[in-house]
């Protein structure tokens, strides 16, 4: 689902900056009115129709971001027993690194 050019950027992104310990787990809508089976559609949203992106943010820096779809799972989250789903993100998306 992702393309060359968010790979690209998000390699530099994690390049380019190191997050600090307080970091947050944003959820985003990118906008998209096109037939896919990977859109989602929430009414409560200002963008109600489109690709849901988990973001992992700090001090208003996007550092890494995860494409999800409404047809498979959050791809390449790891299930450990003694992290709690937020923590799964955070560690998933600080570790990874774009191909």
């Amino acid at each position: 689902m992702t393309g060359g050019r968010s790979s690209h950027l998000q390699q530099r992104c994690q390049e380019l900056y190191l997050p600090g310990t307080h970091v947050s787990i944003d959820e985003m809508m990118v906008k998209f009115n096109g037939r896919s089976g990977h859109t989602v559609r929430i009414p409560s949203k200002p963008i109600s129709i489109g690709f849901k992106v988990l973001a992992l943010c700090d001090v208003g820096y996007t550092f890494s971001w995860l494409y999800t779809s409404r047809l498979t799972s959050i791809a390449g989250v790891v299930k450990e027993t003694e992290l709690w789903t937020t923590e799964q993100l955070c560690f998933f998306l600080i570790n990874f690194r774009a191909i």
